[in-house]
């Protein structure tokens, strides 16, 4: 980096070595003493002076090579006592510039190929990931293992039987699971096996009633106004009825009577 302090000095004294033979040369011309010569003839009155612009004046002056040298050393040191009284820092940001004028608009460039999506992901041997694109081929995406992961903490004990009581109440059963400040509590219905009758038209049923049709003891398995059957989803057979007792004795006869024959089609 360019050390500003240091060029100014360099600079002057450059400019001052330059400078001296001039400077020189213009202490002899001072020190010599005016030589008085014979007296002249008056010369003929002068005419006024066109007026002049003294700025012009000024600016050819300081380009004369007599007057350059000087104002150059004398630029030079001020610009060193300058820079060696305020040291050079850096200097804010400037602002951002405005914003240009767009410029036209460019041809439309060609159309690009479809990309291609990635339509699933596997690991192969080695830890690295493959994927599968849309087209059918695969790119390695290089080594993927991961880091194991840190012991989880330690669970709560869990409730056991041990911590478990069993209350009934309004056809209910309660099974509580209690330790220290932990409660737990499971309540489901006891099924109530009731025998409502004999069957008949409008009748329904509750899961569980009993009932009796045809002879036959049937079990509700839902809730139904089905009549009870074989072909019925909603009853089980619970008790099939008996055979018939064979036939009694005649208190008064004793001996069997043969079964009656009823003729009819096809018997004699």
């Amino acid at each position: 980096m360019l050390d500003a302090t240091e060029f100014g000095k360099a600079m002057a004294a450059i400019v001052k070595e330059a400078t001296a033979p001039l400077l020189k040369r213009i202490e002899e011309l001072e020190a010599r003493q005016p030589e008085r010569g014979p007296a002249g003839e008056p010369g003929a009155a002068g005419k006024d002076a066109e007026p002049i612009d003294v700025t012009e004046v000024v600016r050819e002056l300081v380009r004369s090579p007599e007057i350059v040298p000087i104002l150059a050393l004398q630029a030079a040191e001020a610009v060193a006592n300058h820079i060696e009284s305020n040291p050079i820092r850096d200097g804010r940001d400037g602002k951002d510039g405005e914003r240009g004028i767009a410029g036209e608009r460019g041809e439309k460039g060609a159309s690009g190929r479809d990309g291609l999506d990635v339509k699933d992901l596997f690991r192969a041997d080695g830890g690295r990931l493959v994927a599968v694109l849309s087209d059918g081929t695969t790119k390695d995406l290089g080594e993927f293992v991961g880091k194991d992961g840190r012991d989880g903490k330690d669970g709560a004990d869990g409730l056991g039987f041990d911590d478990c009581t069993v209350e009934v109440a309004d056809g209910a059963a309660v099974l509580k699971f209690v330790r220290g400040s932990v409660t737990k509590a499971v309540s489901f219905p006891i099924p109530e096996f009731k025998h409502i009758g004999f069957w008949g038209p409008n009748m329904a049923a509750k899961a569980g009633d009993f009932t009796t049709h045809d002879g036959h003891l049937w079990l509700a398995k839902r809730a139904t106004s089905e009549t009870p059957s074989y072909q019925s989803g909603d009853w089980q057979l619970a008790a099939r009825k008996g055979a018939d007792g064979a036939r009694g004795k005649d208190a008064k006869d004793p001996t069997p009577r043969d079964p009656v024959k009823i003729k009819g089609a096809g018997n004699e």
